[in-house]
């Protein structure tokens, strides 16, 4: 533990693009290794399916893993924003400024429910700039939800939650 699956889009065209690919190949062999799996560059997207698959455990196959073959963190850069549904993963680390739809988008992933008493709602960390971050939250929920539902999706507030962290 933690068993740990990273995903993000590899491009030609970008800067560092070979770099990338290198890092991506050497994320393949350990998936490869404790997966059990055989995937390469060249299959990148059956490499995200089984990612995303083995974190949502629903399809017959992946629903009854072993711990040792189940994941347990998912980092993404800017993929699985939609048709991304993993009831069991409940924790959203953002490092980047998100807003409006791309906001609710990647918050939203953290609140499928498959069993309610063990998972009431999800959890969004923020790293970068708390205050931008809120106002983004704010304006996102109020053209998206309606003006009052800010005050009952977040809790605690960013300075709440490093006071409680601090305490403990």
């Amino acid at each position: 533990w933690p068993r740990i699956a990273i995903t993000y889009s590899l491009s030609e065209n970008e800067d560092q693009s070979a770099q990338k690919h290198d890092q991506m190949a050497t994320i393949l062999k350990d998936y490869n290794r404790q997966y059990h799996t055989n995937f390469d560059l060249t299959d990148l997207n059956l490499y995200n399916e089984d990612v995303a698959k083995r974190a949502a455990r629903r399809e017959a196959v992946f629903a009854h893993l072993k711990p040792d073959q189940e994941i347990n963190l998912v980092i993404v850069v800017r993929r699985l924003l939609t048709g991304f549904d993993a009831p069991r993963l409940n924790t959203l680390f953002v490092d980047r400024t998100l807003a409006y739809q791309e906001l609710i988008q990647a918050y939203s992933r953290t609140n499928r429910l498959q069993n309610r008493e063990l998972k009431q709602e999800g959890q969004i960390v923020t790293f970068r700039v708390p205050a931008i971050m809120e106002a983004n939250e704010r304006e996102a929920y109020k053209l998206y939800s309606g003006e009052g539902s800010f005050n009952v999706i977040i809790r605690p507030t960013y300075q709440q939650a490093v006071l409680k962290f601090q305490k403990a």
